[in-house]
């Protein structure tokens, strides 16, 4: 046990089954190493599910260290049915996917009586249709004696829809529900302790001048779609959903909403530029600071609660709309993740998928803005640099400039093909210097972003 609390909680864990729900953090996976750690004995066997690979890794790795009687064994399809049941015979903790749980329980591989007790991770993705409620139901039928401890760190995945975490209990037979928030008072002492705080040193990096313009471009399209979902839907709250507080429209509130986006800046870098939506973003129904929460918050999913209800009476263009700030939020966080190259194949593949397959009135609002043509403008020139080779010709210049250069290789291509465009360019047909390279590549891009190729 690492923390005070960690004991409490599986002393009380020990003593009734129940459906533990910790705060991320706070080491969930430590309270079911210690479940694992006092059954790794060949008397009992324990049957944990629903672990992610990394976590059996880990688990497997802390029992190796810890010198236990019997290591828990990762059991995958690559095991014969033979070989398993030789595992279930021999007894022990048993990390298992509850497909392959299933199988063996059907096929009466599993002494199912003989099941000391299950641990299961990640409860909340516990449903009505998955096999983790089914392998609850056939071990309670001919088990009632052995034990069921289950474990998640996903609150909030509880408290979606009606009754959630009411429906998740009773899938999984468990009566009781133990919470530990942070905000517990002896947990929050814990964690404040001047001895065992964790010091934090935090860097903050800009961006670039061209990842700047991008994250710009990607929140005035966050802005307009806002805009466009208030406009649609006048009974939608969406300063309420965020948490956001009334303010009033005035010239105070739209400076309130500047030094808000301000404090995204200090996270992100997100410049001043993207307050000049502030005024748009009222008019969906709340002040500035609504355009920062649905920034950080998962605002699409909230939105799609709000109008759960009326979901199947919503049109096409809302619920594009709800989709496209789900996309527009991964792009704004994978602006700081991916590098240049995949965060610019990531955008030519949404413009691939979009364009196509659409048509003009029906295209993604964010791909109709002309903040998107700045998008891909900027996240081009972040990933193609054009310099000029040893021995090359006399085209050279930044990527910003390269109009003239598209434009002879997309006539050249239609006279006499790629090698055609290449050398039109100046650069060297089997593209094996640097420039011709380049060169190569701004072509295909043209080739690919062009609209007359795409709708043909």
């Amino acid at each position: 046990m690492t923390a005070a609390f960690h004991v409490r909680v599986f002393e009380e864990l020990f003593e009734e089954d129940a459906l533990l729900v910790m705060a991320k953090g706070m080491g969930v996976q430590t309270i079911v190493a210690a479940f694992v750690r006092l059954h790794c004995q060949t008397d009992s066997l324990v049957l944990l599910l629903n672990a992610t690979p990394e976590a059996q890794r880990m688990l497997v790795e802390q029992m190796l260290a810890s010198s236990v009687a019997l290591v828990p064994t990762i059991v995958t399809n690559h095991f014969s049915p033979v070989e398993r049941c030789e595992l279930y015979a021999r007894g022990g903790v048993l990390c298992i996917t509850p497909r392959l749980l299933v199988v063996d329980m059907l096929s009466g591989r599993v002494p199912i009586e003989r099941v000391k007790g299950m641990l299961i991770d990640k409860a909340h993705e516990v449903s009505e249709s998955s096999n983790l409620a089914f392998i609850v139901r056939l071990y309670r039928q001919r088990n009632g004696k052995g034990f069921l401890k289950a474990f998640t760190e996903d609150a909030q995945s509880l408290t979606r829809g009606m009754s959630k975490s009411e429906k998740t209990l009773k899938l999984l037979r468990l009566r009781k529900l133990s919470l530990w928030p942070r905000f517990q008072a002896d947990v929050r002492a814990e964690l404040e302790d001047a001895d065992t705080a964790p010091q934090v040193i935090e860097y903050k990096l800009p961006l670039s001048d061209r990842a700047q313009a991008v994250q710009d471009a990607l929140v005035e399209c966050v802005d307009g779609c806002l805009t466009e979902l208030g406009r649609m839907h006048k009974s939608l709250d969406l300063a309420a959903a965020l948490g956001v507080k009334p303010t009033k429209q005035s010239d105070a509130s739209g400076r309130s909403g500047a030094d808000s986006r301000k404090n995204y800046t200090n996270k992100e870098h997100l410049s001043k530029d993207g307050a000049g939506g502030s005024g748009r973003t009222q008019e969906a129904g709340g002040s500035g600071e609504l355009l920062e929460h649905a920034l950080f918050k998962s605002f699409d999913s909230i939105v799609r609660m709000q109008l759960d209800s009326v979901w199947h009476q919503c049109g096409r263009k809302t619920k594009q709309l709800v989709s496209d700030l789900a996309t527009l939020r991964k792009l704004l966080r994978h602006l700081c993740t991916f590098d240049a190259i995949t965060y610019y194949e990531l955008l030519l593949a949404l413009s691939a998928l979009e364009l196509p397959r659409a048509g003009a009135q029906h295209r993604p609002l964010w791909l109709q803005m002309d903040a998107s043509a700045l998008v891909l403008n900027k996240a081009r020139e972040r990933a193609y640099a054009y310099s000029e080779a040893v021995g090359s010709g006399p085209v050279s210049g930044p990527v910003g400039d390269m109009a003239a250069i598209r434009t002879a290789a997309l006539a050249a291509v239609k006279a006499g093909g790629e090698s055609a465009a290449v050398q039109a360019t100046g650069g060297a047909a089997q593209g094996k210097g640097e420039r011709g390279h380049y060169l190569k590549d701004i072509f295909i891009i043209h080739h690919y972003l062009s609209p007359a190729h795409l709708f043909q």
